[in-house]
């Protein structure tokens, strides 16, 4: 990533864990989270204890789900098939799914780590723990497909934990504007021929997409961009919208 990126990276992370009273950082030899506090070691020892594949399995994330690639904005849709967490270490998931460019459909596995977590309370909703966790991901498409490649990046899924130690996924301000979760943003690398483009995604809303979401309430695609897939997107809003169900490109 370029270093403009890398910076602008900094300052979300940094907007994300200044509400923490303290981080969980990862070690570079066991790979493992070591707590700070008391509220920190109840945190990680709840991630260490749940299976969270849900949350990035789940049909609320995957419903709303939002991407591009390349500095053209080309529509990528990502779907996981199948979320697994690592029996050896807890913090990490196998992932297997599918995306979707146009009309080329590739298979891809790969996984993501929990690297980093941060907590505050809400005090409109002081009854719940909300709780940042961020780490990087990487994911290898299948190489006879064509135009395949290799994701690589970080992420940020925000979470709130009830008193009995549940872990749900945050959509208590969905409602909100600029709401979004389970941001996944860094770059794809063609294997052959090469090719090194950015590739972001996440839930309602695309991180670092200034330029081709002019929504307000929602996300709305610049006409700029409706060449590159998103006049297909407001076709399939459009049939949403009237109930009709759209086709699972994922199943094929």
């Amino acid at each position: 990533m370029n270093k403009k990126t890398i910076g602008i990276l900094a300052v979300i992370l940094s907007f994300f864990f200044l509400f923490s009273s303290s981080r969980a950082q990862v070690s570079d030899s066991a790979g493992m989270i070591t707590p700070v506090d008391s509220v920190q070691e109840r945190l990680l020892k709840i991630i260490e204890n749940s299976d969270l594949g849900y949350l990035w399995k789940g049909e609320l994330s995957q419903e709303n789900r939002l991407g591009y690639i390349g500095d053209n904005f080309q529509r990528i849709q990502v779907r996981f098939l199948s979320v697994i967490q690592n029996f050896d270490n807890p913090y990490e998931y196998f992932l297997y799914g599918k995306t979707k460019v146009r009309d080329n459909i590739c298979e891809f596995q790969g996984s993501l780590r929990i690297t980093e977590t941060g907590y505050f309370i809400d005090p409109s909703s002081p009854e719940f723990l909300k709780a940042t966790l961020s780490g990087d991901f990487v994911l290898f498409e299948d190489q006879s497909c064509l135009h395949s490649g290799i994701f690589r990046g970080d992420f940020v899924t925000a979470v709130y934990i009830d008193k009995a130690g549940y872990v749900y996924y945050d959509d208590l301000d969905s409602e909100a504007n600029n709401y979004t979760n389970n941001e996944f943003y860094g770059e794809w690398e063609g294997y052959d021929p090469y090719e090194l483009k950015i590739c972001n995604w996440g839930d309602y809303r695309i991180p670092f997409s200034a330029e081709l979401d002019m929504g307000l309430d929602t996300f709305k695609p610049s006409f700029k961009y409706l060449d590159n897939g998103w006049a297909e997107y407001l076709k399939e809003r459009e049939k949403v919208g009237r109930g009709e169900e759209l086709e699972k490109w994922w199943e094929f």
